[in-house]
């Protein structure tokens, strides 16, 4: 899928295509993060409340006069149909740009700044015809059913709907009491249907959104766990301010989601590992990480009544997280996104991998991250690391080469699921205002912001 990005910080104006493993490259402050978090926030199903919210409330039938009809049509007590795969395929684009035009007014909360810096982004997206196909493939393979209870303060006044897997259709019916809906429950009705709708076509698209930010070593390390849920020390209070930064922040819905590993969902988990070896598959990465890389296993000790995260040497010794090593802490949370939540097509959003690792180790996360792709995940990287860079063009080629066995033993990792196609990557070079693509058809990526530096400092004396 191809995106246009304008007046977003530093970037100026650019076009971006996005692939199962994007790359953002380039010196600070050049539009790399916020251009990741950004898209991010826009498939983020989390963002459709405001987003559907609005519409809700400020009705614009020029828009989408096809769901005008079907919301209508429930309020005025029919069962109607609504084709959501000829919806995708005449809408998804214009849909994804309205929502794109929407996007500065969260964003200000997302980049925890003044959303005022953003009244002038703009998101253009293009979908491919592949992009649709996907999409429709996923919607026709969803089931569902279930209701929402509406505004009519009556306890029976619900809006069910339903959609059984191989239909094109979702369902609708509202059960109400005689008497016609009220204004806030026509404004209700509304919201609830298009959540319906848009949220299915998000997790079409994506499964699920998860951002990594830089601070994840901090927040990570800081957490306590109790038989409910997991609560983070004092740093974090419940005044208003850091509410907000919890609820909209990309470091705030970091910590949400992390911190949402109840015992619970813990069951949940399991039970999805039993029954699905695509997810199974993703999950043992995080023992891949932990073994390979790690040298360790991040876990939680309940032995008192504050449960911690501990990190768990070769050698069975624990400690306390906030005590093991930067990189432990620093790829702790991705331990935990794999083992809790990861699921095949989740998008997954990492600043700067790289932080705090040795070279080799960093030579080893290019090619763990490539083995993520390949397991069915879709990454989103900003990368200052000529070792990231450098040894993922070595996986692209290596990919089409015949001796993949005599090469597989060279990887720091020797598992030949780090080679990656070219076609699933695509590398962009922000710099003065605009991003470019750098990646060759054959794998080579030219670049030059690293090597300019190492002649700088080769030519001194």
């Amino acid at each position: 899928m191809k995106v246009k990005i304008q007046n977003l910080g530093a970037v100026k104006a650019a076009e971006i295509e996005l692939k199962p493993l994007t790359v953002f490259v380039g010196e600070n402050g050049t539009g790399k993060t916020w251009s990741a978090y950004a898209l991010a926030s826009i498939f983020n199903r989390d963002m459709l409340d405001i987003y559907t919210q609005d519409l809700s409330n400020n009705s614009r039938e020029d828009l989408f006069p096809v769901l005008d009809d079907l919301i209508n049509s429930i309020i005025n007590d029919q069962s109607p149909k609504f084709d959501i795969v000829e919806f995708v395929e005449k809408n998804l684009g214009e849909y994804l740009n309205d929502l794109g035009a929407f996007c500065p007014v969260w964003l200000g909360g997302i980049l925890n700044t003044s959303k005022e810096v953003f009244k002038d982004v703009k998101f253009k997206f293009s979908p491919s015809e592949n992009d649709i196909d996907f999409l429709v493939k996923a919607l026709n393979s969803a089931y569902f059913e279930g209701s929402a209870p509406l505004s009519n303060n009556e306890a029976d006044c619900k809006l069910l709907f339903s959609k059984k897997s191989s239909d094109d259709f979702i369902l609708f019916h509202s059960k109400k009491p005689k008497y016609s809906f009220n204004k806030k429950s026509q404004i209700d009705i509304r919201q609830r249907v298009l959540d319906c709708i848009l949220r299915l076509i998000h997790i079409g698209l994506f499964q699920d959104v998860f951002v990594l930010p830089t601070e994840r070593s901090l927040f990570t390390s800081l957490f306590r766990l109790n038989d409910n849920n997991t609560e983070i020390s004092a740093s974090l209070n419940s005044s208003a301010q850091n509410r907000h930064f919890l609820t909209r922040s990309t470091v705030g819905q970091f910590v949400l989601q992390i911190r949402s590993f109840s015992k619970e969902e813990q069951a949940e988990r399991i039970h999805a590992l039993k029954n699905n070896q695509d997810i199974e598959r993703i999950a043992n990465l995080s023992k891949v990480l932990e073994s390979e890389i790690l040298l360790g296993s991040v876990g939680i000790d309940e032995s008192n009544q504050n449960q911690l995260l501990v990190f768990k040497f070769e050698d069975d010794q624990s400690i306390e997280l906030m005590g093991a090593s930067s990189m432990v802490k620093e790829l702790s949370s991705l331990v935990l996104y794999l083992r809790f939540f990861a699921k095949p097509y989740d998008l997954i959003v990492i600043d700067e991998p790289e932080m705090n690792l040795h070279p080799a180790a960093q030579v080893e996360i290019a090619e763990f991250l490539a083995m993520l792709v390949n397991a069915g995940l879709n990454l989103i990287i900003t990368t200052h690391s000529p070792y990231i860079v450098d040894h993922l063009s070595n996986l692209m080629i290596a990919h089409g080469r015949e001796d993949k066995a005599e090469l597989t033993k060279k990887l720091y990792l020797e598992n030949e699921d780090a080679f990656i196609s070219p076609e699933k990557v695509s590398v962009y070079l922000f710099e003065d205002g605009t991003a470019k693509s750098i990646l060759e058809d054959d794998g080579i990526i030219e670049w030059s912001t690293f090597s300019n530096v190492s002649d700088d400092i080769g030519n001194f004396l």
